[in-house]
């Protein structure tokens, strides 16, 4: 009997990784399929992370960025040879 137990270990491992290997196949295969569901979890799973660091609108990023340049133009830090 005690030599079955690795025997059993082995095919219980085997498949294991035969079905989380299928099972992930599968999930990537209905998510590249651009179903309802499949968009519907990616905007499940963004939104706890939207709280976090939501991204402002782009105009506004292109505004503070244009005023970073000015400010640097501007101040008196600059190097005095340029």
């Amino acid at each position: 009997m005690d030599a079955l137990v690795p025997a059993a270990w082995f095919a219980g491992v085997v498949v294991f990784l035969w079905l989380f290997i299928w099972i992930a196949f599968r999930l990537i295969r209905w998510a590249k399929s651009g179903s309802k569901g499949a968009s519907l979890l990616g905007w499940g799973m963004g939104l706890p992370a939207a709280g976090i660091n939501p991204l402002p609108p782009p105009q506004q990023q292109i505004e503070e960025v244009t005023r970073d340049i000015q400010g640097r133009k501007n101040s008196d830090a600059s190097d005095p040879d340029e």
